[in-house]
């Protein structure tokens, strides 16, 4: 999941988000995957819908319970 994605993950995959953050030119946003779970994706700014947007990177995330 670190890094560019092998398979292109855009912001439309996200089931739901919880949190994001726009500056430096990048969206960072953190979700929910389908099927479930949390990451932490990082969009930089493209053109077109925010829909479309590819990550450039995707970070499982682990949170205490």
């Amino acid at each position: 999941m670190m890094g560019h994605p092998a398979i292109p993950f855009r912001l439309s995959d996200f089931w739901a988000i919880y949190a994001e953050e726009f500056g430096s030119g990048e969206l960072e946003v953190v979700g929910a995957l389908p099927g479930g779970g949390l990451c932490r994706a990082v969009f930089p700014a493209q053109p077109g819908p925010r829909g479309d947007w590819a990550a450039s990177s995707l970070v499982r995330r682990e949170f205490e319970r």
